[in-house]
């Protein structure tokens, strides 16, 4: 009994220290193989395990070989981690990246940077762009730079690996484009301000201006889309240049012109020589020679666009109740101008003559149209006095009337600065007290004028030809 147990022991130290083949060919063993089996009708089965028990085996060594009944792999252990060996899988999945690092509102068109801390076990990143957006570069990483479009959405990144993706992190994104440039509006001049307006500008949460091209300079309006600048000197061209903005900047700058409206004071030199009223019709009847003789009695009357194509710097007389009053004294020598558009060709029609407020049917030094429809002169002197003319009152057509008197000499007109006839005359008619405007006071002539006035002057004086011209010429 000792010989035999001596014998097998003395095999099995034998078989520690050689070479050992199992399954077919035993004698046939790899050189370099400490442990070789061989078969073509079974297979090695390691110990088959699920992860949890997997996970269980206290301090595994490097090399530790089993299957995973849970994932249906090899694992082996490489000293640090669990590795899965199919399909090049690496073990553990990637855990979800903690959150995204960047900015939340960005502008269009400029680069930013987006990233997440590294994750265990990642190989690669996958981000998610808003459609539009583009990487500039770090595309696969965890840090990535990119370039938006104005297109909002999430930017989202999921950590990869051989094995498959963490689930997605995203965040959401705001896009602001750069404010478009403003478009104009309405601009309201008068003598000494102008209102500017303009629309909306896309993207813009506030505006603003500067008199000069200089955006660094520029004063904030905030969200308004209008600006009143004030303190302006009369008939003088102005600009302004408007920027709309927001947190991503600046647009092109919008350029506004106008210029303020025409200057409303009296006369130099010697036309103010003898100037009883002047009634430039800046927006009112007021008379600005200083002497106070404004516009009464309205009727009817509306604002509209002068000779010179000023807004609210003539009035329309429109309706045959339209017209209007000018306190003046009789004098025996006068000068009369008035600027008048004819809405249509009109006959037996008293544009502008001088009457007495208690006596109906007294009346003088008149300008109208005759029967036929062509300009005159009239006045009375014991009798009509009356300058006619060759040049018919056309509609929508301006024109510069002028009737000069001398009493005891001569009557003239004229007609777009030119003299278009005279008479001789006797005293004249001094007994009214107002000149009545668009509506007749004589027997005969209900008609009333319809069109636009503008610019009444009155003299105590004949002005000389050459007065007559300046006038048309220079106002």
């Amino acid at each position: 009994m000792k010989n035999i147990l001596f014998i097998v022991f003395t095999l099995f130290i034998l078989n520690c220290f050689s070479q050992v083949k199992i399954g077919e060919n035993p004698n046939n063993i790899n050189p370099s193989a400490l442990l070789e089996a061989e078969s073509t009708t079974k297979g090695f089965l390691p110990p088959r395990m699920t992860s949890a028990q997997r996970d269980a085996i206290q301090s595994p060594a490097a090399g530790l070989r089993i299957f995973n009944l849970t994932t249906s792999c090899e694992n082996y252990f490489n000293g640090v981690a669990w590795y899965e060996l199919c399909g090049n899988c690496v073990l553990p999945l990637p855990n979800t990246p903690t959150n995204i690092i960047g900015s939340t509102t960005v502008c269009s068109g400029t680069s930013y940077t987006y990233s997440v801390n590294p994750v265990q076990n990642a190989t690669s990143y996958n981000w998610q762009f808003p459609t539009g957006w583009s990487i500039s570069s770090g595309a696969g990483t965890n840090s990535v730079s990119v370039v938006p479009n104005s297109t909002p959405g999430n930017v989202s990144c999921q950590a990869s690996n051989l094995c498959g993706s963490s689930s997605v992190v995203s965040t959401s994104i705001s896009s602001i484009s750069s404010p478009n440039t403003p478009t104009g509006s309405t601009i309201t001049p008068s003598q000494n301000q102008i209102t500017w307006q303009w629309n909306p500008s896309a993207y813009a949460t506030s505006y603003l201006w500067n008199s000069l091209n200089n955006s660094n300079s520029a004063t904030s309006l905030g969200s308004s889309t209008s600006l009143i600048q004030s303190g302006l000197n009369c008939n003088t061209p102005q600009t302004i240049y408007v920027w709309a903005s927001n947190s991503c900047g600046l647009s092109s700058p919008l350029s506004l012109l106008s210029q303020t409206l025409p200057c409303c004071n009296t006369f130099t030199g010697t036309l103010a020589n003898g100037l009883l009223s002047y009634h430039k019709m800046c927006g009112n009847l007021n008379d600005i020679s200083g002497n106070g003789r404004h516009g009464q009695n309205p009727n009817s009357l509306a604002l509209t666009q002068d000779k010179n194509n000023v807004s609210q710097y003539a009035y329309q007389l429109q309706q045959s109740s339209s017209n209007f009053d000018i306190p003046s004294p009789g004098v025996s020598d006068y000068t009369i101008s008035v600027w008048v558009k004819p809405s249509s060709t009109q006959s037996n029609v008293d544009i502008i003559q001088f009457l007495s407020s208690a006596a109906h049917g007294e009346h003088s030094q008149t300008i109208r149209t005759n029967q036929s429809g062509y300009f005159e002169h009239r006045l009375w002197h014991g009798g009509d006095a009356i300058v006619a003319t060759s040049v018919l009152a056309q509609s929508n057509t301006w024109y510069h009337l002028v009737a000069t008197a001398k009493s005891g000499s001569q009557m003239k007109f004229f007609i777009n600065g030119t003299q278009v006839g005279s008479t001789a005359i006797n005293s004249i008619w001094t007994a009214g007290n107002m000149l009545r405007v668009g509506k007749s006071n004589r027997p005969g002539a209900n008609n009333s004028f319809t069109g636009t006035i503008d610019e009444i002057g009155v003299w105590n004086r004949e002005l000389t030809n050459a007065e007559v011209t300046t006038l048309y010429n220079s106002y």
